[in-house]
């Protein structure tokens, strides 16, 4: 799995001031891993930049 770090301790990781930053090696919220998928993505037709937009979950979007 890889390391998903809260914004807050991007710094502290990339700077590489400390010697072992294994405090940051913690298990992420499993409530803040889910990103909607544009459903554009994975299909060739659409080559363009829309796909990068965010899905807006209010437009009628589903997670599923």
């Amino acid at each position: 799995m890889p390391v998903i770090l809260p914004p807050d301790a991007y710094n502290r990781w990339l700077a590489n001031l400390e010697p072992d930053p294994h405090d940051l090696l913690v298990p992420f919220a499993s409530e803040l891993m889910i990103w909607p998928i544009n459903t554009r993505v994975s299909k060739p037709e659409n080559n363009d930049a829309s796909i990068l937009a965010a899905v807006d979950l209010k437009d009628g979007h589903s997670l599923l």
